[in-house]
């Protein structure tokens, strides 16, 4: 699952109403979660003193806890002196995953005031520990992850302001620039084939070269389906000053509009758009959304849009009462269903037809931002991505944000 650049928020944990609409009832309990027995916890930092350079704060580890009764455990909390953020993780078959993004080196100096130097960040999970591998020279940061296998990962992102990516082989990494606009997700579809989303076109990697498909609207995301080259992509078509929602499916040679259902019009001039898209197979597709529109002060009220493919139609579900842009990822486990992962420190995951939170172990003196999540095929381990920061730091230009691998294990 890609990450795209989203607004962050503090944490607000809710539990919000049942999908109906969408006729989904995975199996599964919350009460069969648990953190992983097995995992122990990674020292985290204690905050710099008031005012300090992070180049020379000394931070003092201790331990981190696990929230009582969340299926969460914190593996990784980067620490002090590099500010680094992590946007986007890729789990494998075999048990390894990969997490992608950019760290903030600053240099020595007083009040952290000398030069900084960004440079993009890879870690893999080799199936006991997580370790920090050499980024290809060149790169300033990853927005999106993709992989087939341990010697095929592409890494999509920056070269200074050039839009890159960058191919791991097993032994060594190569860098090619890639046109004028940024990756905005990617995914690997079997075969050695790999998708790379630029809003107005999908790049596919055939295994020798990159194509160029042209999707029948701009698109914000895609996944790979379970049909031999099969893929699904989400978005939006825009008319004038009209927006709507949009899905589409590539069958391996061209790609078809999937008709979505009439929405209930909120707002006259309400603007719908698909950012996230899920596959657990070929007729359980799931999409995420949000119906807007322009406001000044007052811009409650914005609902979550939420969408079922059953392999016939789509069907779709509304939820209020939750911040527009708190949720940043979607992926699908077939033991428990949807899960959400957002702008907070938090989890939301479809269990028997119901929406539940789950907290993710956190520093209750900063706030936390969760980028990305991913499934391991065919396997009960679930990984997400994210960092955390001093509160209100929504630019991520204070040299202290720290990335965050969290785990949670299916029982």
């Amino acid at each position: 699952m890609g990450m795209r650049n989203r607004a962050r928020l503090a944490v607000v944990v809710v539990a919000l109403a049942g999908l109906a609409a969408c006729g989904h009832r995975p199996a599964g309990n919350v009460g069969t979660w648990s953190p992983e027995p097995t995992v122990s916890r990674v020292a985290a930092p204690s905050p710099p003193p008031s005012g300090a350079c992070l180049m020379t704060a000394t931070a003092v580890p201790r331990p981190w806890p696990t929230a009582a009764g969340s299926p969460w455990s914190m593996l990784v909390y980067n620490t002090f002196p590099s500010s680094d953020e992590l946007n986007d993780v890729v789990a494998l078959a075999d048990g390894t995953a990969w997490a992608v993004g950019g760290r903030f080196e600053v240099g020595p100096g007083p009040a952290c005031g000398a030069a900084k130097t960004r440079r993009a960040l890879v870690e893999r999970w080799d199936g006991s520990r997580w370790q920090e591998m050499a980024a290809p020279d060149g790169a300033d940061e990853f927005h999106a992850v993709a992989a087939s296998s341990g010697d095929d990962v592409w890494a999509f992102g920056l070269c200074g302001t050039q839009p890159c990516d960058a191919h791991w082989d097993g032994r060594s990494w190569t860098i090619d620039a890639q046109g004028d606009q940024p990756v905005t997700d990617a995914v690997a579809s079997g075969g050695g084939q790999v998708w790379a989303v630029q809003t107005k076109q999908a790049r596919r990697w055939d295994g020798r070269r990159w194509q160029m498909t042209t999707p029948p609207f701009e698109v914000e995301a895609i996944t790979a389906g379970h049909a031999p080259g099969e893929v699904w992509a989400v978005g939006a078509v825009h008319s004038g000053d009209t927006v709507s929602a949009a899905a589409a499916r590539w069958n391996g040679a061209s790609w078809t509009t999937t008709p979505l259902p009439v929405l209930p019009r909120v707002k006259a001039d309400q603007q719908v758009v698909l950012h996230e898209v899920a596959a657990a197979g070929s007729t359980d597709i799931w999409a995420r959304g949000l119906i807007s529109w322009d406001c000044d002060e007052d811009c409650g009220g914005m609902p979550l849009l939420v969408m079922h493919w059953n392999g016939a139609e789509w069907s779709y579900a509304l939820q209020h009462g939750m911040s527009p842009t708190r949720v940043s990822a979607i992926d699908v486990s077939r033991w428990t269903g949807l899960w959400q992962a957002g702008g907070g420190s938090m989890s939301l995951y479809l269990t028997d037809g119901r929406w539940v939170s789950a907290a993710l172990p956190r520093d209750r003196q900063r706030d936390t931002f969760v980028k990305s999540l991913a499934m391991q095929p065919g396997a009960a381990r679930m990984w997400v991505v994210g960092f955390v920061a001093p509160e209100a730091d929504e630019a991520g230009e204070d040299p202290s944000s720290n990335s965050v691998i969290w785990t949670s294990l299916l029982k």
